[in-house]
């Protein structure tokens, strides 16, 4: 992947900048439809995008968590417990 998710939830965002800037000069009702439907697209997409950053820093927190020998999972639960 060429870009980065970082560059692509700002794009993203500047995107749904650019259609809101739009959707307020825009007379025509079907144009405007479009605009906010393209707008919800990119805001949902942006929410997912973060959503799946946060889980991701979760677990790579909890990971290091357990590697560094804070583990506070259950020893069965947790495979680095297990290993050891």
């Amino acid at each position: 992947m060429d870009v980065s998710v970082r560059d692509h939830v700002a794009h993203l965002e500047a995107r749904i900048k650019t259609l809101a800037a739009q959707l307020m000069d825009e007379k025509n009702l079907e144009k405007r439809n479009v605009m906010e439907s393209e707008i919800r697209a990119a805001e949902m997409a942006v929410s997912h995008y973060r959503a799946a950053l946060l889980l991701e820093i979760a677990f790579d927190k909890g990971r290091a968590l357990c590697f560094s020998g804070i583990c506070q999972h259950k020893k069965k639960a947790c495979s680095v417990a297990r290993a050891s």
